[in-house]
């Protein structure tokens, strides 16, 4: 088995320089999935996730240029559909109706639940901030 040594190397770097820096060095968020195979803990994607919202203090999609929320889930014709970035969770809004037009409310997920495509799909935002 033929080990990259360059992947090896780019993934000293983000262990050490940290996933938005690296991101930053190489071309963007999507660009350092692509280099490193996708290899980037679900843990470490959390931790750099919560250090800018720290920094920022909550973050909500339509404060940025990602206005569109993220997919979350659907279920019984309901939409799910990430809105909200807090310190330890995501806001989840829900919405139904005719075109899913009506607000049914919201609920808190943490970060450690959310699955890895979520993660990176939030990771591309907060890369840009």
């Amino acid at each position: 088995m033929k080990i990259d040594n360059a992947k090896v190397k780019l993934l000293k770097i983000l262990y050490s320089q940290g996933i938005i820096d690296t991101s930053k060095f190489v071309g963007g968020y999507q660009k350092l999935l692509k280099l490193t195979d996708g290899d980037i803990p679900d843990d470490m994607k959390i931790t750099e996730i919560r250090e800018v919202i720290d920094n920022i203090g909550g973050l909500g999609l339509g404060e940025t240029p990602f206005e569109e929320p993220i997919f979350y889930d659907e279920k019984d014709g309901e939409v799910h559909q990430i809105e909200y970035f807090g310190l330890s969770k995501v806001t989840i809004q829900v919405w139904g109706g005719y075109k899913h037009s009506t607000d049914l409310g919201e609920y808190d997920v943490s970060y450690e639940v959310l699955s890895t495509t979520i993660l990176d799909d939030i990771m591309e935002i907060v890369s840009q901030i």
